[in-house]
């Protein structure tokens, strides 16, 4: 479904408010909103370590780490996207999904075959990072590089 900006902001704030079923001054939207995630289509695109990064900044100037349920809220607004699109029913009004829909995927089967489906990045951060410093050395692909002419050297 191709929707204007407008309809973006409206998926999400229905979202929020009656899938969620939190309040518009909760941690959550503030979070996505100083974070310039204003559309459904946003969170959407969001990367998975993004998700499990999400802040705010208090009145204080604090930052504030949101909680991880309102982090797992997110992740599985998206697997229920992506499992919707599988199954070959793609949500094409956002407005008209109900808490009800949202919630019984997540305590269905589906939920646990979508998570198996889809690669999370955030799931395994920490072996992840570890993997790419062992695999991508900057030093190590300098030295690759350097080719020695021998006829450029006097003996």
């Amino acid at each position: 479904m191709v929707f204007t900006r407008a309809d973006g902001k409206a998926a999400l704030m229905h979202v929020i408010k009656n899938v969620f079923e939190l309040p518009i001054d909760h941690p959550l939207p503030t979070a996505l909103t100083q974070a310039s995630i204003v559309e459904i289509g946003d969170v959407l695109c969001m990367p998975y370590d993004d998700i499990l990064d999400l802040a705010y900044t208090d009145d204080q100037g604090n930052e504030i780490p949101v909680g991880k349920g309102d982090k797992y809220r997110l992740q599985v607004i998206k697997y229920y996207h992506q499992h919707r699109i599988t199954t070959g029913d793609p949500i094409e009004n956002w407005l008209s999904l109900t808490r009800e829909a949202y919630h019984e995927y997540r305590v269905s089967e589906d939920y646990g075959a979508t998570l198996k489906d889809l690669q999370t990045p955030g799931a395994n951060r920490s072996s992840s990072s570890s993997t790419s410093q062992r695999t991508c050395d900057p030093i190590a692909e300098f030295k690759k590089g350097i080719r020695h002419d021998a006829l450029s050297f006097s003996v």
